[in-house]
């Protein structure tokens, strides 16, 4: 009976032939572009967290006991510790190619007619640019080392404060003991990683100089990238 059922149905695929081709067609085309879908937000995914690795995490992240929970609220007041010595241990892991401090704050820039919030970076350049893609990417004015004292912002931003490579803006930031700072910040250099919310709310400038500001010398945090960006491309790769 099975077999029977099948020869009819075969029967009148040959049959009907132009039916059979459409039916093909559309399911061939469905098919493609459900594929290409798949692809597309797999990409995109992909591109996100490379994107996330690279401008903000590392690979690894090392924080002070009781950070992660108030992470939020971007605390100064809990500093790692001897992060001198701790960043040698570190480097010293087989494997780790590079490890950069980290200080977060939450900011606030202006050039006297508008203000954006920012994520202020207090980071160590020398060590930084082995670390992220931001160092990497900067279009305009000069890198930051570890004694500049001025700002590195992203060209979004810049178009939104119309700052150019020399102006002179105004840094909001609070201390660790939340007591309110004022200071100008001259922009050294604007950046663009092509991630439109990191070249529009991030800022770089010298650990050295967030110290003064933040009112501590210890870290926040700490981000490493223990495989280094050929490594990475072959690690996703495989």
């Amino acid at each position: 009976m099975n077999l029977l059922w099948f020869r009819i149905g075969l029967r009148n695929v040959f049959k009907q032939r132009r039916r059979t081709l459409l039916n093909v067609l559309a399911l061939g085309v469905n098919t493609g572009m459900l594929i290409l879908l798949i692809g597309v937000l797999r990409g995109f995914y992909l591109i996100t967290i490379e994107k996330t690795v690279d401008l903000r995490t590392g690979h690894v992240q090392i924080h002070a006991p009781g950070y992660s929970e108030e992470k939020r609220r971007f605390p100064l007041d809990i500093p790692i510790q001897h992060a001198d010595n701790l960043r040698k241990a570190v480097d010293d892991v087989e494997g780790v190619v590079a490890a950069s401090p980290r200080i977060l704050s939450a900011a606030t820039l202006s050039n006297g007619r508008e203000r954006a919030p920012v994520v202020l970076y207090g980071v160590q350049p020398s060590a930084e640019e082995r670390v992220g893609i931001v160092l990497k990417g900067v279009k305009y004015g000069s890198m930051l080392t570890d004694t500049t004292r001025g700002v590195l912002i992203g060209d979004k931003l810049a178009e939104l404060l119309d700052a150019e490579v020399g102006a002179s803006l105004l840094l909001f930031a609070q201390t660790k003991e939340r007591a309110n700072n004022l200071v100008d910040a001259e922009v050294v250099g604007i950046f663009d990683t092509g991630f439109g919310l990191a070249d529009r709310g991030a800022g770089l400038r010298a650990a050295a100089v967030c110290v003064g500001i933040a009112g501590h010398a210890g870290r926040s945090d700490r981000d490493c990238d223990p495989y280094g960006q050929s490594a990475r491309s072959a690690a996703r790769a495989r």
